[in-house]
């Protein structure tokens, strides 16, 4: 895992996009199975800010990742609310 949990499970605080100290690889979350990779990628911004601030990253850990497996790489991006552009990507 790569962001902050609190007493209960939730996320307080994600992945720091480009100041993240691990490779480029990384997501919030990612699970190994034996016939494939499953990324989780958690968001805590506003709807309205999510496609300038996250869009990139997202697409850039799925991309690496999948480039470095032989697996297939499944994303999954988890907010509370999505504005309409996002949605539509």
């Amino acid at each position: 895992m790569n962001l902050t949990l609190d007493s209960e499970g939730l996320p307080v605080a994600q992945a720091g996009g480009q100041n993240n100290k691990q490779d480029d690889n990384s997501g919030d979350i990612t699970i190994e199975y034996k016939d494939r990779t499953l990324l989780l990628e958690v968001t805590l911004m506003d709807k309205n800010a999510i496609k300038r601030g996250e869009w990139e990253p997202v697409l850039r850990h799925t991309v690496n990742l999948s480039a470095s497996r032989t697996v297939p790489v499944q994303t999954y991006f988890i907010t509370d609310a999505v504005d309409k552009n996002t949605e539509n990507i």
